[in-house]
């Protein structure tokens, strides 16, 4: 309920809606604006064509790469003047993915390879200063990898593996933490999908 009126329904009461819009002009015009490139890239194929006969039944490979970076992220309050610049603060500059992914049979898996760089709290801060900064305030960049593996036992039954951070990393992320993924360390998902 808002100015005496049920949510959805005119207000019969225009007296709050007059203060609360001299008080905030600009209120409910916040913005925000991102700037941001995403490449990607992907190439498949049969390893019987790179090593010949012998590879007819070894299936095929996938490459995948994926690079974002976010050139900016403004906050305007009030839809004109920016308040609040977040690339480099909560959101990282540059995010770099690749896939290594193998297929044979009814057998798919694959191995992921993620970095993200390094973010302060403060984006005016130099990055050649980064190793000089308060922890509380700097998030060094870090990498992780996962794997995952599935197999078709038939049309309608599918199982599924899942290794996030395969390698356990235990990256710093700030001063309320020392693991990226809040200290839970190498994962495993087991899933059965079937279909009736």
């Amino acid at each position: 309920v808002a100015g005496g009126a049920p949510t959805g329904t005119p207000a019969l009461i225009q007296g709050p809606f007059e203060t609360a819009y001299f008080q905030f002009p600009n209120f409910n015009q916040g913005a925000r604006k991102l700037r941001s490139t995403n490449l990607n890239a992907a190439y498949r194929f049969e390893l019987q064509d790179l090593l010949g006969e012998r590879a007819s039944s070894w299936g095929n490979v996938g490459l995948r790469a994926n690079v974002y970076w976010a050139k900016s992220l403004d906050l305007f309050a009030d839809g004109v003047n920016r308040s609040d610049p977040l690339v480099g603060d909560d959101l990282a500059e540059y995010q770099v993915r690749m896939d290594l992914s193998h297929r044979v049979g009814k057998f798919s898996h694959t191995l992921q390879w993620l970095w993200i760089d390094g973010t302060v709290v403060d984006i005016t801060v130099d990055r050649a200063t980064y190793a000089e900064q308060s922890p509380a305030f700097v998030r060094p960049a870090f990498s992780y990898m996962n794997y995952f593996a599935a197999y078709d036992v038939n049309d309608k039954l599918k199982v599924r593996l899942s290794v996030a951070n395969l390698t356990d990393t235990d990256d710093q992320l700030g001063p309320f933490g020392t693991a990226f993924d809040n200290g839970i360390g190498r994962e495993f998902t087991l899933g059965v999908n079937y279909r009736f």
